[in-house]
């Protein structure tokens, strides 16, 4: 390790100990990045400028993506041009989509960073934004988030919990302030409303012009797939077409934290074991929540598992699986579309639901059994009925939590947005 990493995680453990200090030392940083934000966004916002950040400019998924690539396609925004945000920009050059002409790409936290945000008419993002961004008169900010919650998130975390680098205090925080700085928040249906009112501590007053239930865009992708969408995702993986995939895509964990790098997560599985009870004909897809910062030596396992945790688009990987391994992610909301199988692997959830998160819904309320050992996991993956008897649970959890995921999402979305447009450069012409 080089000295300055050993610094860097010096300090970060300092910090992680230390509430008071850590407060401070956000609250300078924070003052700080403001000021390179204002001093690079001034000057009439452009009403032909769009950008764009997933999660946080740490890859080219979700949301974002979905109306990023409609957009380039409708002829209503031909006018527009488009900026992409990384923390590293080389990654957009794996994208046939990110080098359209009018297409640019900054780094995340620099100045061409904060000139794109400080001058754009819309921003559109499915996480919390840095900080130091605040919207300017002029600016629409489109939250999409990234997932219906089954755990809570936000101000709704139970008490008792406290993330690595965040008190129950600063959670809170962060999410009120984020909210503050929302125009228009994207929700798939009631439940989800209510539960981003709650944890964003939005006022009732505001919940009707704050939120349109107009579905997630990005699950137009799983909604409108083939057959042959799903052979080509699995041909993109290198999946032979006679093996059994599933997908194991589990959460993070807020107290799973290492000093050096960041949020980690402990593997509960014996993937060798696994590999006898199942047999040659499976193949496992391991996804790591984006949060997930440590590598995974998988080269034991070849053959049988495969890192997909590199895949920007979990879409893919969902198309690619025949039946879905989660914990408390929120993709089983998304999964469910496919109306395949899925097991809920909850082997710490008495932990997890009194200590960690807590839960919007009741836990056996998921749309497939749930296991807490590794032997309960095989018998159900080796089940003949696997799915069959939770269809009912699918399509009821399809109809109350996805009710506008149509195949249709963005093109509703996007007419919004074209309004919010044309006044943006009305404001403009008005005060030229």
């Amino acid at each position: 390790m080089t000295l300055r990493a050993r610094v860097k995680a010096y300090g970060v453990g300092v910090l992680k100990r230390n509430p008071a200090m850590r407060a401070q030392y956000r609250t300078w940083r924070t003052r700080q990045r403001s000021l390179l934000f204002r001093w690079n966004s001034r000057g009439t916002p452009d009403a032909g400028l769009i950008a764009f950040e997933s999660f946080m400019g740490r890859s080219y998924a979700g949301s974002p993506r979905a109306l990023y690539e409609a957009m380039l396609d409708d002829p209503r925004y031909t006018d527009c041009r488009f900026v992409w945000s990384f923390r590293n920009p080389a990654h957009a050059q794996e994208f046939a989509t990110l080098g359209d002409s009018r297409t640019s790409v900054v780094r995340y936290r620099t100045a061409p960073y904060y000139q794109a945000f400080g001058r754009a008419a819309v921003w559109i993002s499915n996480s919390v934004i840095a900080a130091e961004l605040n919207p300017r008169p002029g600016q629409t900010y489109v939250q999409t988030w990234h997932g219906t919650p089954l755990k809570r998130i936000g101000i709704d975390v139970v008490e008792t919990t406290e993330t690595a680098m965040n008190a129950k205090f600063e959670i809170d925080q962060r999410y009120r302030i984020e909210a503050r700085k929302i125009t228009r928040f994207l929700s798939a249906a009631p439940f989800t409303t209510r539960c981003f009112t709650s944890a964003f501590g939005v006022a009732p007053a505001d919940v009707d012009t704050l939120f349109l239930e107009a579905g997630n865009p990005r699950n137009d992708q799983l909604t409108n797939a083939t057959d042959a969408d799903v052979k080509a995702a699995r041909e993109r993986l290198g999946i032979a077409p006679d093996k059994k995939v599933v997908l194991y895509a589990p959460t993070w964990r807020d107290d799973q934290h290492s000093s050096k790098s960041g949020y980690i997560y402990e593997q509960p599985l014996d993937l060798d074991a696994l590999r006898v009870a199942l047999g040659e004909d499976w193949i496992v897809l391991f996804r790591a929540h984006y949060l997930v910062t440590n590598s995974f030596d998988l080269a034991a396992h070849e053959g049988f598992v495969l890192d997909v945790s590199g895949v920007d688009e979990i879409n893919e990987v969902c198309l690619a699986s025949d039946v879905l391994l989660t914990d408390y992610s929120s993709i089983y909301f998304d999964y469910a579309l496919l109306d395949q199988p899925m097991i809920f692997f909850m082997y710490d959830l008495e932990r997890y639901e009194s200590a960690l998160r807590g839960f919007y819904l009741p836990a056996d309320s998921v749309p497939g059994p749930i296991v807490k050992t590794q032997q309960e996991l095989v018998a159900a993956l080796l089940d003949p009925c696997l799915g069959a008897a939770d269809a009912a649970k699918r399509r009821a959890l399809n109809a109350e939590m996805s009710p506008h995921d149509d195949g249709r999402v963005c093109e509703r979305v996007l007419g919004l947005l074209r309004e919010d447009l044309n006044r943006s450069r009305e404001r403009a012409t008005a005060s030229s």
